[in-house]
């Protein structure tokens, strides 16, 4: 499963060490399930590397309003617990919403679930500085269509 997983920044394999994974979902109704848009594996030097290009002012803010609104009770090692983080709905309410998810090897250690109001509320904290940073990181590891651009940014917690 996630035995051959490679940084998306650095090609580094992570067999070994810890590394995240951030994916924007699409949950269809009409005949149920999720589809995947966009994932970004990456390992943690990389993270941090590009945690560092954030502006203070944007990770000030990103960090008051985790610490003001995550529920750290839907932090979970299921990856079928499903509740926005942030505003403790369902995911599967969602239309669209954000998966972080730490691993060591192939072994998940924690996982999040972010609902597309919550990504709004996040994408309006951060700097103009941070959004043409993020922006770049979408281009240049997807090359977004238009209508994605402002929901999926890395979170880089």
């Amino acid at each position: 499963m996630l035995e051959n997983q490679k940084c998306s920044q650095c090609d580094q394999m992570l067999h070994s060490q810890e590394y995240l994974i951030e994916e924007i979902v699409k949950r269809y109704t009409v005949e149920p399930y999720e589809q995947v848009l966009f994932k970004l594996v990456i390992c943690l030097d990389c993270a941090h590397s590009m945690k560092s290009k954030i502006s203070e002012d944007s990770l000030e803010k990103i960090s008051t309003f985790f610490k003001a609104r995550a529920n750290t009770d839907f932090i979970s090692n299921d990856p079928n617990k499903g509740q926005c983080i942030i505003n403790g709905t369902a995911i599967e309410l969602e239309g669209e919403y954000q998966r972080v998810q730490s691993y060591f090897g192939s072994t998940l250690i924690s996982g999040f679930q972010i609902g597309s109001k919550a990504i709004e509320e996040i994408n309006d904290l951060l700097s103009e500085e941070t959004r043409g940073f993020m922006d770049d990181i979408m281009e240049n590891n997807f090359g977004l269509p238009p209508e994605y651009k402002d929901l999926f940014k890395p979170i880089l917690v």
